[in-house]
Protein backbone atom coordinates (compact mmCIF):
# COMPACT_ATOMS: atom_id res chain seq x y z
CA UNK A 1 0.00 0.00 0.00
CA UNK A 2 2.79 2.15 0.07
CA UNK A 3 2.68 3.22 4.27
CA UNK A 4 6.02 2.26 6.23
CA UNK A 5 4.63 -0.43 7.18
CA UNK A 6 3.53 -2.04 3.81
CA UNK A 7 5.94 -0.33 1.36
CA UNK A 8 5.53 -0.87 -2.38
CA UNK A 9 8.16 -4.20 -3.58
CA UNK A 10 9.76 -1.81 -6.44
CA UNK A 11 10.45 2.13 -7.33
CA UNK A 12 8.75 1.92 -10.63
CA UNK A 13 5.24 0.46 -8.52
CA UNK A 14 5.93 3.77 -6.35
CA UNK A 15 6.44 6.10 -9.27
CA UNK A 16 3.20 4.61 -11.05
CA UNK A 17 1.18 4.83 -7.80
CA UNK A 18 2.53 7.98 -6.24
CA UNK A 19 0.55 11.41 -7.41
CA UNK A 20 2.54 13.81 -5.10
CA UNK A 21 5.47 14.04 -2.52
CA UNK A 22 8.05 11.96 -1.50
CA UNK A 23 9.19 8.50 -2.12
CA UNK A 24 11.30 7.31 0.52
CA UNK A 25 13.87 4.47 -0.70
CA UNK A 26 15.18 2.30 2.28
CA UNK A 27 18.67 0.94 2.07
CA UNK A 28 18.99 -1.97 -0.32
CA UNK A 29 20.60 -2.39 -3.98
CA UNK A 30 17.94 -2.05 -6.54
CA UNK A 31 19.01 -3.40 -10.66
CA UNK A 32 16.85 -0.86 -12.71
CA UNK A 33 16.23 -2.48 -16.64
CA UNK A 34 14.36 0.54 -18.08
CA UNK A 35 14.57 4.10 -17.81
CA UNK A 36 12.31 5.14 -14.29
CA UNK A 37 10.43 7.84 -15.43
CA UNK A 38 9.73 10.46 -12.49
CA UNK A 39 6.90 12.88 -12.79
CA UNK A 40 6.52 16.25 -11.78
CA UNK A 41 5.56 16.80 -7.96
CA UNK A 42 8.11 13.62 -6.97
CA UNK A 43 10.62 13.61 -4.75
CA UNK A 44 13.18 10.52 -4.71
CA UNK A 45 14.50 10.48 -1.20
CA UNK A 46 17.41 7.32 -0.21
CA UNK A 47 18.93 7.24 3.16
CA UNK A 48 22.50 7.59 1.77
CA UNK A 49 25.07 5.51 -0.10
CA UNK A 50 23.38 2.24 1.33
CA UNK A 51 20.18 3.07 -0.96
CA UNK A 52 21.79 2.45 -4.01
CA UNK A 53 19.94 2.41 -7.55
CA UNK A 54 22.55 -0.06 -10.22
CA UNK A 55 21.98 -0.02 -14.23
CA UNK A 56 21.48 -3.03 -15.91
CA UNK A 57 20.20 -1.02 -18.90
CA UNK A 58 23.18 -0.20 -21.42
CA UNK A 59 21.56 2.55 -23.35
CA UNK A 60 18.96 5.58 -22.71
CA UNK A 61 19.38 7.23 -19.11
CA UNK A 62 18.88 5.28 -15.78
CA UNK A 63 16.19 8.35 -14.09
CA UNK A 64 14.42 10.42 -16.87
CA UNK A 65 12.63 13.96 -15.90
CA UNK A 66 11.15 14.56 -18.74
CA UNK A 67 8.09 17.27 -19.68
CA UNK A 68 6.63 18.28 -22.80
CA UNK A 69 6.73 22.21 -22.24
CA UNK A 70 9.55 23.49 -21.76
CA UNK A 71 10.33 25.20 -18.20
CA UNK A 72 7.53 22.88 -16.53
CA UNK A 73 7.95 22.96 -12.90
CA UNK A 74 8.93 19.81 -11.23
CA UNK A 75 8.78 21.48 -7.55
CA UNK A 76 10.84 18.14 -6.86
CA UNK A 77 14.50 16.81 -5.44
CA UNK A 78 16.82 13.73 -5.66
CA UNK A 79 18.57 13.09 -2.76
CA UNK A 80 20.73 11.02 -1.03
CA UNK A 81 20.70 8.61 -3.05
CA UNK A 82 23.69 6.26 -5.05
CA UNK A 83 23.24 6.01 -8.22
CA UNK A 84 25.81 2.95 -9.94
CA UNK A 85 26.16 2.48 -13.86
CA UNK A 86 27.39 -1.05 -12.97
CA UNK A 87 31.41 -0.93 -14.45
CA UNK A 88 29.84 1.02 -17.14
CA UNK A 89 27.33 -0.84 -18.05
CA UNK A 90 24.62 2.28 -17.87
CA UNK A 91 24.81 4.91 -20.19
CA UNK A 92 23.63 7.66 -18.21
CA UNK A 93 22.20 8.34 -14.44
CA UNK A 94 19.91 11.24 -13.98
CA UNK A 95 18.44 13.59 -17.33
CA UNK A 96 16.14 16.37 -17.17
CA UNK A 97 14.55 17.95 -20.06
CA UNK A 98 12.52 21.02 -20.25
CA UNK A 99 11.84 21.20 -16.26
CA UNK A 100 12.56 23.95 -13.77
CA UNK A 101 12.62 23.57 -9.91
CA UNK A 102 14.48 20.34 -9.83
CA UNK A 103 17.32 19.96 -6.97
CA UNK A 104 19.68 16.99 -6.99
CA UNK A 105 21.61 16.87 -3.94
CA UNK A 106 23.86 14.51 -1.42
CA UNK A 107 23.95 11.74 -4.21
CA UNK A 108 26.48 9.47 -5.50
CA UNK A 109 27.48 8.78 -9.34
CA UNK A 110 30.33 6.14 -9.87
CA UNK A 111 30.67 4.59 -13.51
CA UNK A 112 28.37 5.76 -15.87
CA UNK A 113 29.67 5.60 -19.53
CA UNK A 114 28.30 9.42 -21.04
CA UNK A 115 27.38 11.40 -17.62
CA UNK A 116 26.26 11.35 -14.23
CA UNK A 117 23.65 14.43 -14.75
CA UNK A 118 22.47 16.16 -17.79
CA UNK A 119 19.75 19.17 -17.27
CA UNK A 120 18.71 20.66 -20.81
CA UNK A 121 15.73 23.13 -21.11
CA UNK A 122 14.53 22.35 -24.60
CA UNK A 123 15.00 18.93 -26.48
CA UNK A 124 19.77 18.63 -27.07
CA UNK A 125 21.45 21.11 -27.94
CA UNK A 126 18.49 23.06 -28.91
CA UNK A 127 18.29 26.85 -27.84
CA UNK A 128 14.70 27.08 -25.37
CA UNK A 129 12.24 29.67 -25.85
CA UNK A 130 11.68 29.22 -21.78
CA UNK A 131 14.33 28.80 -20.17
CA UNK A 132 14.58 25.83 -17.40
CA UNK A 133 15.05 27.75 -14.05
CA UNK A 134 16.49 27.21 -10.84
CA UNK A 135 17.51 24.09 -10.82
CA UNK A 136 20.77 23.06 -8.97
CA UNK A 137 23.28 20.26 -8.43
CA UNK A 138 24.91 20.39 -5.06
CA UNK A 139 27.34 18.44 -2.80
CA UNK A 140 26.83 15.06 -4.74
CA UNK A 141 30.13 13.05 -6.01
CA UNK A 142 31.17 11.62 -9.33
CA UNK A 143 33.71 9.38 -10.00
CA UNK A 144 34.42 8.11 -13.91
CA UNK A 145 30.98 9.32 -15.33
CA UNK A 146 32.37 10.27 -18.73
CA UNK A 147 34.09 9.51 -21.67
CA UNK A 148 36.29 10.92 -24.24
CA UNK A 149 35.52 10.37 -28.44
CA UNK A 150 38.72 11.20 -29.93
CA UNK A 151 37.86 10.39 -33.24
CA UNK A 152 34.85 12.47 -32.95
CA UNK A 153 36.70 15.44 -31.23
CA UNK A 154 34.17 15.09 -28.12
CA UNK A 155 33.93 14.63 -25.01
CA UNK A 156 31.23 14.48 -22.30
CA UNK A 157 31.35 15.44 -18.71
CA UNK A 158 30.07 14.39 -15.26
CA UNK A 159 27.78 17.20 -15.09
CA UNK A 160 26.20 18.61 -18.67
CA UNK A 161 23.51 21.50 -18.69
CA UNK A 162 22.07 23.89 -21.51
CA UNK A 163 19.13 26.11 -21.23
CA UNK A 164 19.26 27.16 -17.77
CA UNK A 165 18.33 30.21 -16.23
CA UNK A 166 19.69 30.77 -12.65
CA UNK A 167 21.19 27.16 -12.67
CA UNK A 168 23.95 26.75 -9.37
CA UNK A 169 26.32 23.92 -9.44
CA UNK A 170 28.24 24.02 -5.99
CA UNK A 171 30.05 21.57 -3.42
CA UNK A 172 30.60 18.77 -5.81
CA UNK A 173 33.60 16.31 -6.08
CA UNK A 174 34.45 15.49 -8.74
CA UNK A 175 37.08 12.86 -10.09
CA UNK A 176 37.12 11.53 -13.91
CA UNK A 177 40.13 10.79 -15.81
CA UNK A 178 38.53 9.98 -19.22
CA UNK A 179 36.34 13.04 -20.04
CA UNK A 180 35.24 15.82 -18.48
CA UNK A 181 33.74 17.61 -15.25
CA UNK A 182 31.34 20.41 -15.77
CA UNK A 183 30.36 20.95 -19.01
CA UNK A 184 27.98 23.34 -20.68
CA UNK A 185 27.04 21.51 -23.15
CA UNK A 186 25.67 24.10 -26.37
CA UNK A 187 24.82 27.04 -24.19
CA UNK A 188 21.55 29.29 -24.42
CA UNK A 189 22.39 29.64 -20.61
CA UNK A 190 21.67 32.83 -18.12
CA UNK A 191 22.37 33.30 -14.24
CA UNK A 192 24.71 30.37 -14.06
CA UNK A 193 26.39 29.77 -10.85
CA UNK A 194 29.36 27.29 -10.83
CA UNK A 195 31.44 27.33 -7.05
CA UNK A 196 32.95 25.49 -4.36
CA UNK A 197 33.54 22.32 -6.37
CA UNK A 198 36.38 20.17 -6.01
CA UNK A 199 37.08 19.07 -10.30
CA UNK A 200 39.96 16.73 -10.97
CA UNK A 201 40.12 15.85 -14.68
CA UNK A 202 42.25 13.85 -17.06
CA UNK A 203 44.21 16.94 -19.61
CA UNK A 204 41.44 16.43 -22.04
CA UNK A 205 40.90 19.80 -24.46
CA UNK A 206 38.60 18.03 -26.89
CA UNK A 207 36.12 20.61 -26.43
CA UNK A 208 35.14 24.11 -23.96
CA UNK A 209 33.83 23.05 -20.82
CA UNK A 210 34.18 24.87 -17.36
CA UNK A 211 36.11 22.01 -15.47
Amino acid sequence: TGTKVSPWATIEKALSEAASGCINITAGTYDIASTLYVPVNITLQGVGNTTIIRATLTSGNMIGLFSNNENTSGNQEIRNIKFDGNSKIGASGIKVTRRSNVKIHHCEFVNFVNMGVRIDGSDDSLEPVLHAENNSVNNCKFLECSTSYPGLGYATGCIEFSGQKNFSCYSNIITDLAGQGIKSVSGWNKGVKIYDNIVKVGDNLLTWHFA
